[in-house]
């Protein structure tokens, strides 16, 4: 049965209204359970029928129906929209008003931040403006490092917009304020909607495959694409074809996008973990693929327990049963990182990791090795508190890698550089410092420090796409230096680099790290010699389920250089790891 609802009426905006409550009542939400949802939309020009606030209207559109498809007890509640975005494609076109990338991820960050101080560990960034997806997909990481909470993207995209009532034309081409977006306005406020004025303009280009609108494979402006600011058919638009879309996901035995948009919110609250680690007891989890659009993984809590040395570690380090190892790891009391047991089991049954048993210390530089697969990144993931184990204990400095990673006492450098193309180097450094409310004096402070650290000092000003692949990696090491970690976890970062530049890096690594040797790394590679090179020792990992094969120690004195790469005992020790991968 057909239910209407006005704009702004309905649970949403009512019951799941979370500024409508009094702190008490926010104070007495179960946060290990919520799931708080931030619309964001924009205001710009959409043609001469529809309103400015077009991209915004239909988000609220779709979350007023949506909440109406949850249950009483859902613990997921709506935030007011954000309204402006970063609408830098249509400026110049009356009523158009776009936040600078740097102003909407301050406001990000800040509302991110008081909902965190607050006590919400779950955060979903409603987007209805596609303008705003490269910079919502970065900030949800920036946002999940800083925070600890699980932040997600959820897009009209991944909804199903009901292509089938759409021309082939329009599916292709109609990007905007074309027949979807003006039948689902129709829909939800008709007189907002200037009827005459909705005409058809379909974009005209060459038809090469690198330039498709819909995957915004090139930098287009809406003048590249339209005199009249639409692009799609918006004459052949409907109100009983938007209330379709709404309410039938383009099948007329279908849920509605609005529904899909429910179950997929009621997905993630039960499959989401719970804040403070693992899913909540006696709750199961959906199928799989209501959450395909999800990114990222839980956190954890889990109890320390410190682990002994016994015959089957002195094994792995070289010794024969009753004898003492050949070359001995250094002295693990206190360890930094212990791990015992752990193990890690996907939904689908995949084992990754079993019984993983690793004591790392202070100061150490450890390399993991091991085939494609092998649960290299997840144990990373682990420590991190990226993801969340399915057996075992795990602690850093004796907390919860989710204890650690809130105090900084954890940072990370992936083999993307992951640098915010719009801001300088300065500013890219300054960003982790930023969303710790660092004073501004102290974050440019910290920045030309660990700029001058890797080299880069003169280069402050400068924005990512005038860089070299190897200059963006130094940025990105600067980056996770400034919060100066006690723990630096660096996931392949120069596997896609030339080997002369390669080689460079890792001679940079060394000397940050023998400058102060209580931080201690964890470095990942595919590559035997750099680990050789780098590390104090080299873990060699099994294939899948990743167990430990081995524990290497390189016992070569610190600092080492270029002839270090030559040396008999170097070769040595690249083929005694060679050797562990191949059994």
């Amino acid at each position: 049965m057909h239910v209407r609802f006005g704009r702004n009426e309905g649970s949403a905006w009512d019951s799941r209204f979370l500024p409508r409550c009094s702190k008490r009542e926010v104070e007495a939400i179960p946060k290990d359970e919520a799931l708080v949802v931030l619309p964001v939309g924009a205001v710009e020009q959409h043609g001469p029928h529809l309103p400015v606030y077009t991209d915004t209207l239909i988000g609220e559109a779709f979350l007023t129906r949506a909440f109406e498809e949850l249950p009483a007890d859902s613990q997921i509640w709506l935030l007011p929209p954000l309204p402006y975005g970063k609408s830098t494609e249509h400026l110049g076109h009356p009523g158009t008003i776009s936040l600078s990338a740097t102003t909407l991820m301050s406001v990000l960050t800040d509302i991110s931040s008081s909902l965190s101080r607050s006590g919400f560990r779950r955060l979903v960034l409603f987007n209805t403006h596609g303008g705003n997806a490269d910079l919502l997909n970065m900030m949800a990481r920036e946002i999940r490092i800083a925070t600890g909470m699980m932040v997600f993207r959820l897009d009209p995209g991944a909804l199903g917009l009901g292509d089938a009532w759409l021309s082939e034309e329009e599916r292709k081409v109609g990007i905007h304020a074309g027949d979807y977006e003006t039948s689902v306005v129709l829909a939800v406020q008709e007189r907002w909607v200037h009827r005459p004025l909705a005409g058809t303009e379909l974009p005209k280009f060459p038809v090469i495959p690198s330039l498709q609108l819909r995957s915004k494979a090139f930098a287009w402006v809406m003048d590249d694409l339209s005199e009249s600011g639409i692009a799609g058919d918006a004459a052949a638009a409907s109100a009983e074809k938007g209330r379709a879309i709404l309410e039938r996901r383009g099948d007329p035995a279908g849920r509605g996008a609005a529904g899909d948009a429910a179950l997929r919110l009621r997905g993630g609250e039960d499959r989401l973990p719970a804040g403070a680690g693992g899913r909540r007891p006696g709750r199961k989890g959906r199928e799989e693929g209501g959450l395909m659009m999800y990114r990222g993984t839980g956190t954890t809590t889990l109890h320390v327990t410190i682990g002994q040395p016994d015959t089957a570690a002195d094994q792995r380090r070289g010794a024969r049963p009753g004898e003492a190892p050949s070359a001995p790891a250094p002295e693990l009391t206190p360890p930094l990182v212990t791990m015992k047991s752990l193990s890690k089991m996907y939904g689908n049954g995949t084992a990754a990791l079993q019984d993983v048993d690793l004591d790392i210390t202070e100061g150490e530089f450890l390399c993991f090795v091991g085939p494609s697969g092998c649960g290299k990144s997840t144990v990373f993931k682990l420590i991190a508190g990226l993801g969340e184990p399915t057996g075992g204990s795990l602690s850093i400095l004796g907390l919860t890698p989710k204890e650690a990673r809130r105090r900084s006492e954890i940072a990370f450098v992936f083999q993307d550089h992951t640098l915010l193309p719009w801001s300088s180097v300065q500013d890219n450094v300054m960003l982790p410092l930023q969303l710790k409310g660092v004073p501004k004096r102290e974050q440019r402070e910290e920045a030309e420090r660990v700029l001058e650290l890797v080299g880069l000092k003169d280069y402050m000003k400068a924005l990512p796409r005038q860089l070299s692949g190897g200059m963006k990696m130094r940025v990105s090491i600067a980056r996770a230096l400034a919060t100066r970690p006690k723990l630096l976890l660096m996931d392949e970062p120069f596997g896609a680099l030339d080997e002369i530049t390669r080689q460079t890096l890792q001679d940079e690594l060394l000397k940050i790290w023998e400058a102060d040797r209580k931080m201690t790394v964890l470095f990942v590679t595919h590559n035997v010699f750099e680990a050789v090179f780098l590390s104090t020792r080299v873990v060699v990992m099994t294939p899948r389920p990743g167990k430990i094969a081995a524990e290497i120690p390189i016992a070569a004195p610190f600092p080492r250089d270029e002839e270090f790469r030559t040396k008999p005992e170097f070769s040595d020790w690249v083929r005694s790891v060679s050797a562990c991968l191949k059994h």
